[in-house]
């Protein structure tokens, strides 16, 4: 019987993880942003509005990602958009986790699941070094 709310508890968060995951995975691929209004787009007064945010991996040699994300989006979905972005910037093939985004006003490592602040138009960037 313990065994079976045990699994119960852990279903309902691996389905709770997968809503949260979807409702992100709503927010942003500039590449899939269709001209006009978005379809399925949260009925939120500004939630359709792309930001762009420049990622600085070196402010003194200008090297940098830009993205756009949608207002609302967490930073663990601009961290996976700059992942792929990444790849094709010649950065090499990077997984989300190795960044590490910098909040523009303390310095401090942002959470995954902080929000993208409207005021951020840059922010930094350290790589974290790869395992294996």
């Amino acid at each position: 019987e313990e065994s079976r709310r045990q699994q119960g508890a852990k279903q309902e968060e691996q389905r709770s993880v997968a809503e949260e995951r979807r409702k992100e995975e709503d927010g942003v691929r500039e590449a899939a942003v269709p001209e006009g209004p978005v379809p399925g787009a949260r009925e939120i007064a500004g939630q359709d509005e792309l930001q762009e945010v420049v990622v600085y991996t070196d402010r003194d040699l200008d090297l940098k990602l830009v993205v756009k994300v949608r207002r609302g989006a967490s930073v663990g979905l601009l961290k996976e958009l700059l992942a792929s972005e990444a790849a094709v910037t010649g950065l090499g093939e990077r997984q989300p986790e190795e960044f590490v985004l910098l909040d523009p006003f303390f310095g401090t490592e942002l959470d995954e699941k902080d929000v993208v602040d409207p005021s951020w138009d840059d922010l930094d960037v350290m790589m974290r070094s790869r395992r294996g």
